[in-house]
Parts: structure tokens; C-alpha cells; sequence
């Protein structure tokens, strides 16, 4: 099945959105090169991080039944690995992360769930990210659902952003910097894991 098109405006839209909330400036962030804060922006929302060792959705819905809230999961494995999910009503969310995960997953999987509440807040949140057969595979989301799609995009644009990713890319195509060293330079400067981005160095327009 094809890949639907993304509407990157609409997605760049929300990530700026969701900066200026938190009363950060985007344009100053992307500007100083360095990791994306992204533990300072959530603090700006009314979002409230849980980390759960082997994350399933078992364990989400015993964790929300403790606040109250009994709510719907999705039908499927209630013992399946999850890397993150968020569970919310487009106003303030509970996002719950893998703490089993690297530290760079985590941060995808946030930033990842972090998109679900921005662009698809409409309404009870019940998203789920795909199971993480392997800690060190990049999170790869469900081709036949397009917020899946989305919310990896609105990802790859927060801790991505093309103005962070420029100094690695023009390197890379000039031929001054080798695939490998390149991936490596952009994973450790904006802690990111390998795979996200090797993925994205891939996406630069001119870049083999």
C-alpha cells in the first residue's frame, strides 16, 4: 500500500505550535544546532510523562485504572511490547514511554506521542506505537494508518528539523564527511538514535 501524502505544513505548523506554547522560541532552537529540550517543552503543556518498565497495554490500563479513568484499549495482545502511548481528550494527555527503551527511542517515542496530542487530539487518544521487536530498530510506524504516519513525520521534525540537519547532509554530498561518520555525527549532536538518523540523512533532497 502507498504511503499517503503527508501535508509537511500542517506538520511543521503543529511542531512550531507546539514550541511557542511552551514559550520557547523555534527559530532560536533550530538556530543553536544542539538537541531539541524536549523535556523543558513538555514541561509547557498540560502533558504528564510515565515511564513503565515493559510497557504493554495491560500494563496502560491498570496505570490509568489508578487515576480513575477506566478506558477503552485497543482490541488486540494486552501483553504486546509497546514503545510508547498516549491516552488523552485533546486538552491535556498522559503519555506513557518504554523505560526498557535506549535513551534516543525514548526521546523519538515522546516526540512521536507528542504528535498524537498535537494533530490528533480530537476526542479520546488511545494510540499505540508499534511493538519494538528489537531495542535498537527505530520505530516504524503502520503504513495503513495515516496518524501513525503523521506522528512519526511530526517526530522527525521536532528533533530533525532541515536546519538542524544541514551542516551533516551538505557535508555528506560534498564528500567531506563518509555515510557512517555522518550518521554518527548527527545521532550524537541531536540525540537521536542511528536509524532515525540515517533515515532522515536519506530524506535530504541530493543525498544518496
Amino acid at each position: 500500500m502507498d504511503i499517503p501524502f503527508l501535508d509537511l505544513i500542517r506538520i511543521r505548523s503543529a511542531v512550531e505550535t507546539f514550541v511557542t506554547r511552551a514559550g520557547a522560541d523555534w527559530s532560536a532552537i533550530k538556530r543553536a544546532g544542539k538537541a531539541v529540550p524536549l523535556g523543558d517543552l513538555l514541561d509547557g503543556h498540560p502533558l504528564c510523562l510515565v515511564e513503565v518498565k515493559n510497557l504493554t497495554p495491560q500494563a496502560v490500563a491498570l496505570r490509568l485504572q489508578h487515576r480513575g479513568i477506566d478506558a477503552a484499549l485497543p482490541a488486540g495482545n494486552p501483553r504486546q511490547p509497546l514503545a510508547g502511548f498516549v491516552y488523552g481528550d485533546g486538552l491535556r494527555a498522559l503519555i506513557f514511554l518504554n523505560r526498557d527503551d535506549p535513551f534516543a527511542r525514548r526521546r523519538f517515542s515522546l516526540a512521536h506521542e507528542i504528535g498524537h496530542f498535537m494533530m490528533h487530539g480530537g476526542g479520546a487518544l488511545a494510540r499505540a506505537t508499534a511493538q519494538p521487536a528489537k531495542k535498537q530498530m527505530e520505530y516504524n510506524p503502520d503504513r495503513d494508518d495515516p496518524r501513525e504516519i503523521e506522528a512519526h513525520a511530526f517526530a522527525a521534525e521536532l528533533l530533525m528539523p532541515w536546519e538542524m540537519v544541514v551542516h551533516e547532509a551538505a557535508a555528506l554530498r560534498a564528500g567531506t564527511l563518509g555515510p557512517q561518520r555522518a550518521i554518527l555525527a548527527l545521532a550524537a549532536r541531536l540525540q537521536v538514535s542511528r536509524q532515525a538518523a540515517a533515515r532522515r540523512l536519506a530524506e535530504w533532497r541530493g543525498v544518496d
